[in-house]
């Protein structure tokens, strides 16, 4: 396995690279830009799995067909986007605990309250993209604090 840790201007062929490369790497970091090219390529090659997938559906006897391709598409693509999300948020400052419970709350949400979780997968992502590298990251002491963020002398992992 290799660690990804990117740093300045990253092409899109790069992102594509260090997703793949960094498909099980949790630990890691991802610029703003190599998150959006990432998940720019992953919604593309998605769109398309998804086209040729329904292409099977019009087929009685090669429907099954159809339905594996998405579903192992999904699947793959889920692993690397979640690694994708925990180096980008890493990154930005927030703390590998505080991204799993992140994550338990949204699972949580889309069992019960979908229209929530709708709106927390749109704010997550947004300030995924939107907010600088190291921007969260605090030099408080406090435990709760050091729960949720990075700290500026080290990580907290």
């Amino acid at each position: 396995m290799h660690r990804i840790d990117e740093a300045g201007k990253i092409t899109a062929k790069h992102a594509l690279c260090d997703f793949w490369v960094g498909f099980f790497d949790y630990m890691g970091k991802t610029t703003r830009r190599g998150y959006g090219w990432a998940v720019l390529w992953c919604t593309g090659i998605y769109f398309v799995s998804s086209y040729i997938s329904s292409l099977f559906f019009n087929y009685t006897s090669f429907y099954k067909v159809g339905v594996c391709i998405v579903v192992i598409t999904f699947l793959i693509f889920l692993i690397g986007i979640l690694a994708l999300s925990f180096r980008r948020l890493r990154d930005i400052g927030i703390n590998g605990r505080a991204t799993l419970c992140l994550i338990a709350i949204n699972l949580l949400l889309s069992v019960f309250l979908p229209i929530f979780d709708l709106i927390l997968i749109i704010a997550l992502n947004l300030s995924i993209i939107l907010v600088p590298s190291g921007k969260w990251k605090t030099t408080s002491q406090n435990g709760f604090m050091k729960f949720i963020f990075v700290t500026e002398k080290g990580e907290n992992e």
